[in-house]
């Protein structure tokens, strides 16, 4: 169930970040990555994000590495259904959410496609 969190997670990301990266480069010329903090909030949430990332990717990760070991009650088919089922379901709500913002430049009245 490891390779299946890594596989949905780094699917995840390179969608709801990447695509949608290279979706805001087209339609404004400017992706919208902001790599450089300019305040201490935005520098203490970077933080928190590259510290949560770095525990989301290492879990599956370490327990296909063998390093980590899994939790028995946590491996019953049912458990690793619905952590598929509330991974789907978040995938689809992310890609959903970004494309109701709709194209840069269209009307707050004129509803995304």
């Amino acid at each position: 169930m490891a390779a299946v969190a890594l596989i949905g997670l780094v699917a995840y990301a390179l969608v709801t970040i990447g695509w949608r990266a290279w979706l805001q480069k087209r339609w404004t010329g400017d992706a919208g990555l902001r790599a450089a903090p300019r305040t201490r909030a935005e520098w203490v949430a970077g933080f928190g994000l590259v510290l949560g990332a770095i525990a989301v990717y290492s879990a599956p990760a370490l327990e296909l590495a063998g390093r980590l070991g899994s939790l028995a009650a946590l491996e019953r088919p049912s458990i690793g259904s619905a952590g598929i089922a509330c991974l789907a379901l978040g995938f689809w709500l992310t890609v959903r959410a970004q494309l109701d913002m709709g194209s840069p430049g269209a009307s707050a009245s004129t509803p995304a496609r």
